[in-house]
């Protein structure tokens, strides 16, 4: 159980990293390798050996995607309790990022890996 600190009218808890991610990684390193073929097949018709390059280039970047598809990317989460209602509540890892509490609805942003509660209720 996380420990719940009042700071000023905030209360906070504290955060830890969880894997995950995987799919939004895969489907932006498709989009990179689906660019990098593009720009290989443009150049390539200059010099021949760019088209080379740029397939190997984009079969490396696919091959980075499948592996974060399949393993997920350490700490894409941070995962906590609620400060106000102990609920786990699982927060994408940027910095104010904002979510609804599920189990009492307030309002919680991560700052700093501290859920903290913003919420006006009292």
């Amino acid at each position: 159980m996380s420990e719940v600190v009042a700071e000023g009218r905030f209360k906070s808890s504290e955060t830890t990293g969880a894997k995950g991610g995987g799919t939004r990684t895969f489907l932006g390193a498709w989009f990179l390798a689906c660019l990098a073929i593009l720009v290989s097949l443009l150049l390539g018709a200059l010099w021949m050996p760019l088209l080379y390059i740029g397939l190997i280039v984009a079969a490396l970047i696919m091959l980075g995607g499948f592996v974060a598809l399949v393993k997920g990317v350490k700490d894409f989460y941070r995962s906590g309790a609620c400060p106000h209602c102990s609920t786990p509540v699982k927060v994408i890892a940027q910095p104010e990022r904002a979510k609804t509490c599920p189990g009492c609805k307030h309002r919680l942003i991560l700052r700093g890996n501290r859920l903290h509660d913003v919420s006006t209720a009292a």
